[in-house]
């Protein structure tokens, strides 16, 4: 299948998520929550902090949005630190919530961890969505980044979630959201690696 045709069809499936992230948002906003049919107040719930992973833009950041709009402040990682910065000062002023950025690469797990122990705060929740994908032919994939996909897709909320969970086991509270890909469905072949990963 050409390059091209991959793309689309993977954007094709983000779109799909998306819109029914924000159908779903909407209804929240404008008919559950308005009517007072439901109320979800997830800081006596899970505590006052939320760590996004991947949180730059896209699906992350519509995360980071929805977790500050319930009143959590924010602990927002990805690699990209002018996008972060904005979407942290767009969040603290809509939402007047903390919010705390690191531009590290998930690829690096050790040095998130770190950073995390410098901030010492309680994170109560926890959203992985950061994924790295390269398209084309498994052959012609360089090693190196056949190790990235495994260091972001696999090792990197394997170990997060290790991390972020034992303060959660002693608080006795917390909550882990691991993103996957529709992309895990389809009989790809340029997107092998993302596939059979998210699969798991």
């Amino acid at each position: 299948m050409p390059k091209s045709e991959v793309e689309s069809n993977l954007w094709a499936y983000d779109l799909k998520v998306v819109c029914f992230i924000l159908g779903f948002y909407y209804f929240y906003e404008n008919i559950l929550e308005g009517y007072g049919v439901i109320y979800i107040d997830l800081r006596s719930k899970y505590g006052s902090w939320a760590l996004v992973a991947g949180a730059s833009e896209g699906l992350g950041a519509a995360y980071a949005e929805a977790l500050a709009h319930c009143g959590l402040n924010l602990i927002l990682v990805a690699r990209r630190e002018q996008k972060l910065r904005e979407l942290a000062a767009s969040l603290n002023k809509k939402y007047k919530v903390e919010v705390l950025t690191h531009a590290l690469d998930l690829a690096d797990i050790a040095s998130v961890t770190e950073a995390l122990e410098k901030d010492s705060l309680e994170i109560g929740v926890l959203v992985y969505n950061a994924a790295y994908a390269p398209i084309g032919s498994f052959s012609q994939i360089d090693p190196e980044k056949l190790e990235m996909v495994v260091d972001v897709n696999v090792k990197g909320p394997l170990l997060l979630s290790k991390y972020i969970s034992a303060q959660m086991i002693k608080r006795q509270r917390g909550a882990i959201i691991l993103m996957s890909s529709l992309a895990r469905n389809p009989g790809q072949s340029q997107i092998g690696r993302l596939r059979c990963l998210k699969g798991l």
